[in-house]
């Protein structure tokens, strides 16, 4: 019984957090890249372009899965910034779960991608996008406003993103 519970208030949570994200303006902040270079998200919602964050860490196995589709996503649509976003600092369990660039470079190449990453060092990017649990996509439109979020990787994650951008690009790509 209590696992059931479980499971219907974890569906109702992200459902709320799908739901309420779209009535939500994207939170701002500071991150490097990967090759050290200053990112700003509020210079990025300035260019009014949509905008797909993706949420990983080198230790998630479901991440490894959902970065190549984010990646064949950003081929199919140039007129998207489509960004990586490396969180360092989660906790599973008691551990703090630290990522550290040369982890990063060696699952990108295993990986065959060639997207930028923004390095999330403390997890504070993580905070404020409700990406503690991973992997996480965020659809950011050209007002800045998030109107897809997503936790976890499901093989119908491509088919709602490519609905998502269609949407926001009015069939652009």
């Amino acid at each position: 019984m209590m696992n059931r519970f479980k499971v219907i208030v974890t569906f109702l949570a992200i459902s709320c957090a799908t739901v309420l994200a779209q009535e939500t303006s994207a939170p701002t902040f500071f991150a490097y890249t990967l090759d050290n270079k200053p990112f700003f998200m509020s210079k990025e919602i300035e260019k009014e372009q949509p905008i797909v964050l993706s949420f990983f860490a080198t230790w998630c196995g479901p991440c490894r899965q959902e970065i190549p589709v984010i990646d064949s996503l950003s081929t199919q649509y140039s007129n998207v910034s489509f960004y990586l976003v490396n969180v360092s600092g989660l906790t599973q369990g008691d551990k703090v779960m630290k990522e550290n660039d040369d982890k990063v470079i060696e699952m990108l190449k295993s990986l065959k991608v060639d997207l930028p990453v923004l390095m999330d060092k403390y997890g504070k990017t993580a905070e404020l996008y409700d990406a503690l649990v991973l992997p996480r996509v965020v659809i950011i439109d050209k007002n800045g406003n998030i109107v897809y979020a997503h936790t976890g990787y499901d093989k119908d994650v491509k088919i709602e993103i490519q609905k998502t951008l269609t949407e926001i690009t009015n069939g652009k790509n």
